[in-house]
């Protein structure tokens, strides 16, 4: 339905520059995939666990994506397979590890939804030709899926009686701006708050690692990843013609002269091997591959279309001075690379999410409701508004209040918003 879909109305200014900005670095490669979809017949998307492996395996050559499709509820497998994988662009692929430990069945409701979330993201950049880089995505992408998961996803319906943390990775790779092949990985964890007889879910950012680019043969698997690790680690164990080749070009190489044929082969015996051990592991493989600066195919059974599960109106790199753009309070706006200056109205923080803004000479309100303001925004000579005294005692007025230098803070006076 058209309401399913992300409303970005995006000016072009240029404001700012972000190629400043460091990410944490690592040897061993992480992947992420969302894609469109080839293949046989169409499967609904439910409203159901998925959980399953996910495998990451390249060289210089290319890399290879696979998942299983495996879909389940509680112990019970469905006869459906499940969408793990996603094009993101002609040079990207992206994929989600599931939402939940390593030991703890992915949240009902929430994986096709967050994959919606992450498509919303990508149809704003592909409709008003956006650039950015791996990292710089994988930013909007994590803001954005925080302001989902911690205001509009009914977590605490979904997740009842659930204590634990919940872990959510994202995985994208492909061709960077500099056309050179790296994998990057998005962590999300979020906990149970609870003030009173309330309670709901807050999720933070636990890092975004951005691989270097892809040399010798590499490898991260995620989901249900033990049995990869044991065949990668103890290939002697597995008489698998696959593996022997992996093994030898290991010792000849380090892996640099596999084919990608020979690295899909590998991958496809790693999903086979764990779905002998997992019955959360199995059905129809979903497979991207990647070479010479694009996506050379994505092979996996016919889905519908992902659904967005909410609407945004989106602005960025712009420069606002004196006034605002005429919004509701109910609308959800995301502000990404945005100068506000000597803004005459109180800018709104809920129902609002802000990344790498500036606030100049300004008042900032906050009247309890979701947003995303954190560190990578600055603020220079302005005030924060409370609807009341009590919201500054709040773990996010307490962020608020401590990480920004605000000039002023005030409860409910003078009046919060004038009618």
């Amino acid at each position: 339905m058209k309401n399913d879909r992300a409303d970005w109305r995006v000016l072009a200014f240029p404001f700012g520059s972000r190629d400043k900005r460091k990410y944490k670095m690592k040897k061993s490669p992480f992947v992420f995939a969302l894609t469109l979809v080839m293949a046989t017949s169409i499967f609904a998307q439910q409203d159901v666990a998925i959980r399953g492996t996910l495998i990451e395996l390249g060289n210089s050559n290319g890399v290879v994506v696979m998942t299983d499709s495996m879909q389940t509820v509680g112990d019970r497998q469905l006869p459906e397979p499940g969408q793990k994988l996603m094009k993101y662009n002609d040079e990207l692929v992206c994929a989600i590890a599931g939402l939940g430990g390593l030991d703890v069945p992915a949240m009902p409701k929430l994986s096709i939804k967050t994959m919606g979330v992450v498509a919303a993201y990508r149809d704003n950049e592909t409709l008003h030709g956006r650039t950015r880089s791996i990292a710089e995505k994988l930013e909007g992408i994590s803001a954005l899926l925080r302001f989902y998961l911690d205001t509009t996803a009914d977590l605490d319906e979904i997740a009842a009686g659930y204590e634990s943390n919940l872990t959510l990775q994202l995985m994208l790779v492909g061709y960077d701006l500099d056309k050179t092949l790296k994998v990057g990985l998005l962590e999300l964890s979020g906990s149970p708050l609870i003030s009173g007889n309330t309670r709901r879910w807050q999720f933070r950012e636990n890092s975004i690692t951005i691989l270097p680019p892809l040399l010798s043969l590499t490898y991260q698997f995620r989901g249900m990843p033990k049995i990869a690790w044991d065949i990668m680690l103890h290939p002697d164990k597995y008489p698998l013609p696959s593996v022997k080749r992996y093994s030898k070009a290991m010792d000849k190489d380090n892996g640099t002269s596999m084919t990608l044929d020979e690295i899909k082969s590998l991958a496809s015996d790693l999903i086979e091997e764990t779905a002998k051990k997992y019955r959360q592991v199995g059905g129809p493989k979903q497979t991207a591959i990647l070479a010479g600066g694009k996506v050379k195919s994505l092979v996996q059974p016919i889905f519908p279309e992902i659904p967005r599960p909410f609407t945004f109106t989106g602005l960025s790199q712009i420069e606002l001075n004196g006034g605002m753009p005429q919004m509701t309070d109910e609308q959800v706006v995301f502000f990404e690379d945005v100068l506000f200056n000597r803004i005459s109205i109180p800018i709104r923080l809920d129902n609002r999410v802000y990344l790498h803004c500036q606030v100049r000479d300004s008042i900032v309100e906050y009247d309890g409701g979701g947003t995303i303001f954190e560190k990578t925004n600055t603020v220079y000579n302005s005030s924060l508004r409370f609807a009341s005294g009590d919201l500054a005692n709040t773990k996010l007025g307490q962020q608020l209040l401590w990480n920004f230098p605000w000039n002023g803070v005030y409860p409910a006076t003078p009046p919060f918003r004038q009618p």
